[in-house]
């Protein structure tokens, strides 16, 4: 526990260093779209590095949803900066926990501005992401089930594995607990990782996983714990692709997602105008969730989940490819056919967008 104890206190000494090092990015006028923009907009912009926007984003939340914006930079450092930057992701849990902490730096706005700055320009990784959709496939459920019926202790080791692959860890690591409430299973996950010798799990990523689960009760920090043993020393870093973007009144058109109004009704005009788009979803869609969901989901994976300065490791590739071909609301397998097809017919995204916005406006 003392090596835990010691790289909270430096990380939370070097939080100090960057708040007072920070200098705020220009900010371009005021925000004019709703807090579900706004989160949108704060999550896509660290992803790209685009310091401006994030820092718009940022201060708009700040305003006015201060407790909103600290739960979603905490999801953000669990989702999208992860294994790149352990100490990061542990500032910013400790700057969400800690009132007080903030207040001695300058203030919320002070603190989150200079995290949201350093997660644009951190290095990123979005394998507990991708490890979540990965093992979501139908291809798991056999496996879930024979895991279902082992004993706890046999969950246990097979978590802990030193051979098992990820994918096995992970379902193990999830059904660790079998209570139903879920605080009692955050804290049944903590126990697991503090009961994992530091051979197994650094001291570091154990006290940043376990704070994690404390924080957000998300499997994010669990997974996290878990990938931490497979990453290699020194993994490069490479910049994905990312399909073209159009400004849409001042607001950036990869903001519209599926989790905003603007974006599904962008992905419903893209159902009817584009025949391509229509036809597959008309043809494979399961109707577990609506058709503009579905477009949503393989928007995501085209465009939304895109990184600047991703660690470029084989697991993560790996799961990044599984995560792809499993899209909410299509059956396996089918998924490749419809994000080439979104690759293609980008512009017309992007055009739809755009009548949604001046829709919005009018």
């Amino acid at each position: 526990m003392f090596l835990e104890d010691v790289f909270l206190e430096s990380a939370k000494s070097d939080l100090e260093a960057l708040v007072a090092q920070h200098r705020t990015a220009g900010i371009d006028g005021a925000f004019q779209w709703d807090p579900f923009v706004a989160k949108s907009m704060l999550q896509k912009a660290i992803r790209r590095s685009d310091t401006g926007k994030a820092e718009e984003a940022a201060r708009y939340l700040l305003r006015v949803n201060e407790h909103g914006f600290w739960r979603r930079v905490c999801i953000i450092a669990l989702e999208d900066i992860g294994l790149a930057n352990i100490p990061l992701v542990t500032q910013a849990l400790q700057a969400e926990r800690n009132r007080a902490l903030r207040s001695s730096l300058g203030g919320s706005e002070k603190v989150g501005l200079a995290l949201v700055s350093a997660m644009c320009t951190s290095p990123k990784d979005r394998t507990t992401d991708d490890l979540i959709d990965a093992i979501g496939s139908v291809d798991y459920r056999c496996w879930k089930a024979d895991v279902a019926e082992m004993s706890e202790a046999e969950r246990a080791t097979l978590a802990s594995s030193a051979s098992a692959s990820i994918h096995e860890r992970a379902i193990a690591a999830l059904q660790l607990s079998p209570a139903s409430a879920l605080s009692r299973r955050v804290r049944d996950w903590c126990l697991f990782l503090e009961r994992l010798p530091e051979e197994a799990l650094s001291p570091c990523v154990k006290a940043t996983a376990t704070l994690g689960l404390q924080r957000t009760k998300s499997e994010m920090a669990l997974y996290m714990a878990l990938l931490s043993r497979d990453l290699p020393e020194a993994p490069k870093q490479v910049d994905d692709w990312f399909p073209p973007a159009v400004d849409l009144s001042g607001l950036p058109s990869w903001t519209l997602d599926g989790h905003t109004r603007l974006g599904l009704q962008a992905f419903r005009l893209a159902l009817k105008r584009s025949p391509r788009i229509g036809k597959f979803v008309r043809r494979w869609a399961t109707g577990t969730v609506s058709p503009a969901k579905t477009v949503a989901g393989l928007v995501f994976r085209v465009e939304s989940a895109q990184l600047n300065r991703k660690l470029d490791w084989s697991l993560g590739q790996q799961l990044k490819e599984e995560a792809c071909n499993n899209r909410p609301g299509l059956p396996a397998g089918v998924a490749p056919e419809g994000l080439a097809i979104l690759r293609e017919e980008f512009e017309l995204v992007n055009e739809c967008r755009a009548d949604a916005v001046r829709g919005y406006l009018r």
